[in-house]
């Protein structure tokens, strides 16, 4: 049975508490994030000013993803959202007449370090690739305008033969892993398959090459490169690319019908939210590293939970539930869904947590009095913020709750499974949720054309001691992995 997740143009928000972030993030995190990265320099970075050395080698990545959750948001209204077009419009014009003629394209390192391209390993080329190539779709699908996916497909051809032909780069693999998950999506896009199998090869070589290991590292555990996948047995390291790894990963499971790659990263799945995982879904316990330590270590003063692992754990979620029917990844996506990835946002849409801890207590802040500066001990923010020197997170936020539609339903020839209670519709009215699931205890689902054989529910946790009624009348329901 090929599961299949839905898009926005299959999905529609209707009512309640998403569709009311899903405009807040519209009408003011988008502008409030654009406003920010206009005047950190970011948007300046793809402009190519002479004398700009305002520049850091993740800014592309940043801008990327913004540009992604505009593509987005033109796919639910075009015409009310043409001034982010325009804009974004701009943007590429400048990254397309940048782009060298042999594919490659970083803005940090054509400016600022041209004689380094491909030299160091941890300065966020490749991951930076991923999100241009990821963001590159999504404007293609939704604006159909050719130029920014003719770019990405340039930028992709460029690293399949820098690292797949020719292995002149001094590694082998990405520091921060991202370009696995794009190439699967442009592959799938395209139909390519050079780009699927650039991706299979930077999961099967990593941690399985001599040259990685020479490059500069916290740990080799901290970059995922102390064991290669297939013989991992538990997930270490920087949280955010752990996730990121792992969904490339379930993505091939999933194209190759690889079973034994399948029972590994539900394995390691289930040994994140069975021994790493917060109470709110946050993963990734210790500001050092932004990473995973031992199991059971989930201390709630000092939690770091940043908001870019608790999304990667939601499209984690995503692809697992393509690999089989269980309503555990349902239920994991909904608990970060609704606190370690919801706490993240101000009120007003304007301010983000980077780290998102269980307990602030302000108390506790100031008690080293006798440290010396560079040891002391370092409490999570009290306050969200409008952007950071690194601010990967507020872009990734927005890309998400752009395209949050994609969490409610999947299906297959035989069924749609509603997998979040949202109020919504799927494929022109064919099936219909209404309900006021959080703050409400009841889901009405129906449809006046479903012509599939079964609608598949996710049956909520068992303290809800859920009843099931159809048509008015009370049935019990056959329950298969929940």
């Amino acid at each position: 049975m090929t599961i299949d997740n839905t898009g926005i143009k299959q999905t529609k928000l209707t009512d309640g508490f998403w569709k009311n972030r899903f405009f807040l993030n519209a009408d003011k995190s988008i502008y409030a994030v654009k406003k920010v990265f206009e005047s950190s320099g970011r948007f300046d970075s793809l402009r190519f000013i002479e004398g700009n050395k305002n520049i850091h080698f993740f800014y592309d990545s940043d801008v990327a993803k913004w540009i992604e959750a505009v593509a987005y948001l033109l796919g639910h209204d075009r015409e009310k959202y043409a001034d982010l077009e325009n804009f974004c419009d701009e943007l590429i014009d400048s990254v397309c007449l940048h782009q060298r003629e042999d594919g490659y394209y970083n803005s940090y390192f054509l400016q600022i370090e041209p004689d380094r391209v491909f030299k160091d390993r941890t300065l966020h080329e490749l991951y930076c690739a991923g999100h241009f190539i990821e963001s590159a779709i999504a404007y293609h699908k939704f604006t159909g305008k050719d130029k920014f996916l003719n770019f990405a497909i340039r930028l992709a051809n460029c690293i399949k033969k820098v690292f797949f032909y020719e292995k002149s780069a001094p590694y082998c693999t990405d520091g921060h892993q991202e370009i696995e998950l794009a190439l699967f999506a442009l592959y799938e896009y395209t139909k390519n398959s050079d780009y699927k199998t650039l991706a299979e090869y930077f999961i099967n070589v990593r941690a399985n090459n001599e040259l990685d290991k020479n490059q500069p590292v916290i740990t080799l555990e901290h970059a995922q490169d102390d064991v290669p996948i297939r013989e991992m047995t538990a997930v270490v390291g920087h949280a955010v690319r752990a996730m990121y790894y792992l969904c490339g990963v379930a993505d091939m499971a999933r194209l190759n019908a690889d079973d034994e790659l399948k029972k590994k990263v539900i394995e390691l799945f289930d040994e994140v939210v069975n021994k790493k995982m917060y109470v709110t879904g946050g993963v990734g316990s210790i500001r050092v590293g932004e990473a995973f330590t031992v199991p059971y270590d989930l201390p709630n003063l000092l939690a770091y939970s940043e908001s870019c692992a608790a999304i990667g754990l939601i499209l984690l979620c995503l692809r697992l539930q393509l690999l089989e029917v269980d309503s555990k990844y349902a239920q994991v996506l909904e608990k970060v869904l609704y606190n370690g990835f919801l706490s993240s946002t101000s009120l007003d849409g304007k301010k983000f947590f980077y780290e998102n801890p269980l307990e602030i207590c302000r108390c506790e802040s100031g008690k080293d009095i006798s440290s010396p500066k560079d040891q002391k001990i370092v409490l999570p923010s009290w306050n969200r913020q409008e952007v950071f020197g690194c601010s990967c997170c507020p872009p990734n936020i927005n890309r998400l709750m752009a395209s949050i539609e994609k969490v409610i339903f999947s299906y297959t020839e035989e069924g749609v499974f509603i997998n979040q209670f949202i109020s919504s519709t799927f494929e022109n009215d064919e099936l219909i949720v209404e309900t006021a699931y959080p703050t409400g205890n009841t889901v009405k689902i129906f449809s006046n054309n479903y012509s599939r054989k079964t609608v598949f529910v996710r049956n909520p946790s068992a303290e809800y001691n859920a009843k099931f009624t159809v048509n008015g009348k009370e049935v019990t329901p056959k329950i298969f992995n929940g």
